[in-house]
C-alpha cells in the first residue's frame, strides 16, 4: 500500500517501495529558489507571483524570455553548486560520492490555452522511465511560485506496480537530447515532438495533485504514473524538479513493467561528490 510520508531525509529504499515523501522547506531549497526567482524577475522584468499571460501576451516574446530563464538555470555553475548543497542535505544518511544527479530543470508553465506545447509542454500521463530513465530514479518535484489546484501536476500512486499498454519503444534519450529538445521552441501550437504516451485514455484517472508552498519538496519513484495538470489560471507557474540516482547496488529497485525505451541515462549524470569549477560546470 502507497504511503504519504513527511520527513527531513530521503528514505531511498521507502520512495523505491512507491511511498511519496514530502519535505519541508530548507535552507538549502530556499537559496536554490532564491536564485531561480532572481534569474525569472531579471529576464521577465515582473516580479514571479505576478507573472500573467492573456490575450494580449505576445507568444513569442514569452517564449524567448522563458528559454532564456531556462538554459540560465540549468547550465549555470552556481545551480550544480546549490543543487548539490540541497542534496546534500535530503540525503544525509548516503554518502555523497555514491549518488548521481541529473541538472535540474525550470517549469514555466503559462495557461494552458495560451500555451501548453513546446517550452511549457503539458505532459500527458506517463512514467520517467518510458522517457529512458533508469529503473533507480528518484524525482525530486519545488513548487516556485504559483503553484495552486488548477495550476499544478498530479500523481496517480494507483497505477504503481500496474502496467499500462503505451508506445515508449519509439523514445531513444539520446536522438531526443540531439534532434528534439533543441526544437522546442518552435512547438508553439501543438506538440509534434514524439512522448511516450498510454494507448488507453488516462487523462480523467483520479491523481494526486501536488500543491505545497515555495521551497517544499515531493520525492517519489520515476514509476509512478504522473502528468501535467492544465494550467486553467492567468498566472504562470514555476517548478524545479530534478533527478537522484543512488550508485550502490543494495537497494530493492522497482521492476520494469511496461518501459521499452532506450538511451543511456548515465551519462547525462553528474557525481554528487565532484567539486564545481567553470570546467565542470
Amino acid at each position: 500500500m502507497i504511503s504519504i510520508v513527511q520527513g527531513t531525509c530521503v528514505d531511498i529504499q521507502s520512495v523505491y517501495q512507491g511511498n511519496l515523501l514530502f519535505l519541508p522547506t530548507s535552507d538549502s531549497s530556499n537559496e536554490l529558489c532564491n536564485f531561480a526567482e532572481s534569474i525569472v524577475q531579471e529576464v521577465f522584468e515582473c516580479e514571479i507571483n505576478k507573472l500573467r499571460t492573456d490575450n494580449s501576451t505576445d507568444l513569442n516574446l514569452f517564449i524567448s524570455k522563458a528559454r532564456k530563464c531556462k538554459n540560465i538555470f540549468t547550465n549555470s555553475t552556481e545551480t550544480k553548486k546549490l543543487l548539490r548543497d540541497l542534496i546534500l542535505d535530503r540525503y544525509q544518511s548516503d554518502p555523497k560520492s555514491e549518488l548521481l544527479f541529473d541538472v535540474p530543470r525550470l517549469r514555466i508553465i503559462p495557461n494552458s490555452g495560451f500555451l501548453s506545447s513546446g517550452i511549457s509542454y503539458n505532459y500527458k500521463p506517463h512514467r520517467d522511465t518510458w522517457y529512458g530513465a533508469g529503473q533507480d530514479q528518484i524525482n525530486h518535484w519545488l513548487g516556485l511560485a504559483n503553484v495552486s489546484e488548477n495550476s499544478t501536476f498530479y500523481i496517480s500512486p494507483s497505477f504503481f506496480g500496474r502496467a499500462v499498454a503505451n508506445n515508449s519503444n519509439i523514445f531513444d534519450l539520446d536522438e531526443w537530447d540531439l534532434k528534439c529538445r533543441p526544437v522546442a521552441d518552435s512547438n508553439r501550437l501543438s506538440e509534434e515532438r514524439p512522448h511516450p504516451v498510454p494507448f488507453q485514455n488516462l487523462d480523467t484517472v483520479e491523481g494526486l495533485k501536488i500543491v505545497m508552498p515555495r521551497g517544499q519538496e515531493v520525492v517519489f519513484s520515476g514509476h509512478h504514473l504522473h502528468g501535467s495538470a492544465p494550467n486553467s489560471t492567468p498566472f504562470v507557474r514555476f517548478s524545479i524538479d530534478y533527478r537522484v540516482y543512488p550508485s550502490r547496488s543494495n537497494y530493492s529497485i522497482p521492476p520494469n513493467l511496461d518501459n521499452k525505451a532506450n538511451g543511456d541515462y548515465r551519462k547525462y549524470m553528474f557525481p554528487v561528490s565532484q567539486s564545481v569549477d567553470p570546467d565542470q560546470g
